[in-house]
């Protein structure tokens, strides 16, 4: 077994009390609620290197900044929204300019995985294929992930930060598992 990381690409949090603010350049990932008409999605988009083999396990890996209230778990989910922009993302709109279809971001109502706090300086390790998740992805290489990350329940106070890669250390990144030798897309390849 290897593995190798890929970093986060793009990411920002989208701030309901503050619909229209793009907070893209905050080095934190806010996440979380302070209650009803408050809330906190992480979003992060992650590109994965060309074949290095079979993929055997991804996680997600986060450096936790602050703990504001929290202490409930963060659900991860898919982004259905393939055009949304880091610049341009706001609790409203994908990309600055068009709407979301519905507010605070367009996503898979699939739980990957949970994961809880960790603690202030530690990492959490949130595991999306391979290792226990939920709901595992596809695992592919040269592939594009963008995930959405936010409270269960929205109506309570629980607030978490996280490194975002405006925070120039200890950014958000994927850590893949494989076993060298694979195909495009991480298949085992049989010559006759």
């Amino acid at each position: 077994m290897a593995t190798t990381t890929t970093n986060v690409t793009k990411d920002n949090y989208l701030d309901e009390a503050s619909p229209t603010v793009n907070q893209s350049t905050d080095t934190r990932l806010v996440m979380g609620s302070f209650g009803v008409g408050n809330a906190y999605r992480g979003i992060l988009s992650f590109t994965t290197p060309s074949s290095l083999g079979t993929i055997t396990q991804i996680d997600l890996i986060l450096r936790q900044t602050a703990n504001y209230s929290g202490s409930a778990s963060l659900e991860v989910h898919n982004v259905t929204q393939s055009g949304w922009t880091e610049l341009g993302s706001t609790w409203n709109k994908y990309d600055g300019t068009n709407n979301w279809s519905a507010a605070g971001g367009d996503f898979s109502g699939t739980i990957i995985n949970t994961f809880g706090p960790p603690g202030v300086g530690s990492d959490a390790t949130v595991n999306l294929y391979g290792g226990g998740a939920t709901n595992p992805i596809s695992p592919a290489w040269a592939t594009t992930y963008d995930f959405l990350l936010k409270l269960g329940n929205e109506t309570t106070n629980n607030v978490l930060a996280y490194a975002s890669l405006d925070n120039g250390s200890n950014i958000p990144y994927l850590l893949i598992t494989y076993t060298a030798g694979g195909g495009a897309n991480g298949q085992m390849i049989q010559l006759l």
